[in-house]
Formats: C-alpha cells, structure tokens, sequence
C-alpha cells in the first residue's frame, strides 16, 4: 500500500492538491494489481472499471519518488551547501536551471535589462535587482516549472534576449546558486594583466574567468615557483625565480618582475625540451619547462 509512503504529506498544505489526487489514483491501482490471480477473472468488470484514468507503474513510482524527496525537504532544515556556479555563453535556445525551495537562484546577463517576463506567479517569485543586469528568483512551491525571458534595454530593432526553462527540484545541491551569461569568445584571449594576476595569485579575481577557462594552479619546485593550466583554449604559464630567457617558438607570452626577481612565461603547448637559459649564464643553466 502507497497510503505508508505518503502519509506524511496528509497535514501539508503546500503540496498541491493535483499531486494527492495522483497519490490516491496510484493506490488505487496498487490495490487492483494485488488482488490473487485467481479472483481477476470473476472481478475482471469491476477492475477494469477501477483502471480506467488511472496511471502506469512507471508513472507511481516517478510520484513515489517525489513524494521521498518531499518528506525530505519537510523533514531536514535549510543548511550550507556549495550549490552550483555556472557561465553559459549567451545562446537563442532555452537554458534549463534548476532552483530549490528555501533557496534563492541568480541570473547575471552582460546587457542592461528592459524586462523580465515569466509564466507562473503563483509558483516562483522574480525580480530584478538594482543593478538592472541581474535577476532573482525564488521558487514557492516544490516540483514547478516555468520559463523567464529576460528582454534587454536597448534602441536596437532586435534587441539581445535570454531564455531560459527554471525547474524546482528540492535538490539543494543540485540548485544553481550563480549562472553567468556571457558574451561568445570573451575570455578566449586574456590581457598580459590577466595573465600576470593568474600566475601571481595563482587565480583570478574575475570569478567568471575562472568558471570559463578552468584555472588550476599548483606550487613547484625551484627555479619553478608556480605553474597553472587554463581550458578553452589549453594555456599554460610558469612563473620562475631569476631572469630567463626562453627561445623556443611555443614561448608566446613573457614577463619579468624586478622586485621579485622572476619570469613569467605563457605557451600555448609546453615545449619537450630544455628552451629557457638564465639570461648571463652559460649552457649548463638550461631548465625545461614541465
């Protein structure tokens, strides 16, 4: 019997009353199915009767699932959790984000924002913050969905739009806590700053620029003092102590700090053999870049 699973859900006012008229139809049919093989024949009238509008197997245990999920969120209080930070280059076609009840979702667009239209009130509460480029939402009731478009500012014939599908999960680690939209191919070349920074630091201070180009950094050996790797497109850069001088046509970036007393070299492929010498030094001060 179904009636053990969602009894908890008998004093919530929240749950929408289409969710429990579903509960009710899937122990219906989770009667019928139990009745002894012998007595279907003589009950056959009456059981197809009881089946008619009722749901499949594959449709009760999809709303046994939520009904989990639900006691879940009623049951467990609101706690940390990292949630999920995207960046999504500014597409024509849906997005789909996913939000969680007690929870709010952000939406950073790169233009001014007219208006946000959505479809359902009743079931997510949207706005737009001061800075006129971000969006908020917080959803109001478990297991909805509905769709925002977010219109830009702009005298443009037609101007830049987002579009995206908000679905509510109860899933607090699978909410998105930050999505980015950006600009197509706007961190695919970075600024000699940038790149200085990155090494320096050994991260961004553009959190954007981290979720695009997968910054990861680690410590090395001397004379390496720190290397890190960037994606979309593979990067590399080596910061090392003393003066260098690399050769080697992948060396397609160099600086130096004088304070420091360091170089700092960026190729876009890693060489294999030893290409930097120390400037005033003879053959023996070779160092090959991992």
């Amino acid at each position: 019997m179904l009636n053990s699973v969602f009894a908890f859900a008998g004093n919530e006012t929240s749950i929408d009353k289409q969710l429990l008229e579903a509960f009710q139809k899937a122990e219906i049919q989770a009667d019928t199915e139990s009745v002894d093989s012998d007595s279907e024949t003589a009950d056959e009238s009456k059981e197809q009767k009881m089946l008619t509008g009722s749901m499949s197997k594959k449709e009760i245990m999809k709303l046994k699932k939520k009904a989990m999920l639900y006691r879940e969120w009623t049951e467990s209080p609101l706690y940390e959790h990292h949630g999920k930070v995207r960046a999504i280059e500014l597409t024509l076609f849906p997005v789909e984000i996913h939000c969680a009840v007690g929870y709010a979702t952000l939406i950073r667009v790169p233009f001014d924002i007219f208006k946000a239209v959505y479809g359902s009130t009743d079931n997510f509460s949207v706005s737009i913050l001061p800075d006129r480029r971000t969006v908020r939402i917080f959803p109001l009731k478990p297991f909805q969905a509905s769709n925002i478009v977010i219109l830009e500012k702009s005298d443009k014939d037609v101007p830049r739009t987002v579009s995206v599908f908000i679905k509510e999960t109860l899933s607090k680690e699978d909410a998105d806590y930050m999505v980015f939209f950006i600009t197509p191919g706007k961190y695919a070349s970075l600024t000699k700053e940038n790149l200085i920074e990155i090494i320096e630091q050994g991260q961004s201070n553009d959190p954007v620029m981290e979720l695009v180009r997968h910054i990861e950094c680690q410590e090395g050996v001397l004379p390496l003092i720190r290397k890190c790797a960037l994606k979309n497109p593979d990067y590399h850069l080596y910061m090392l102590q003393g003066f260098w001088i690399c050769d080697s046509p992948f060396c397609d970036f160099k600086a130096t700090v004088s304070d420091m007393d360091t170089t700092i070299i960026g190729a876009f492929k890693p060489p294999k053999a030893c290409t930097l010498g120390k400037k005033g030094g003879n053959s023996e001060e070779c160092y090959t870049l991992p």
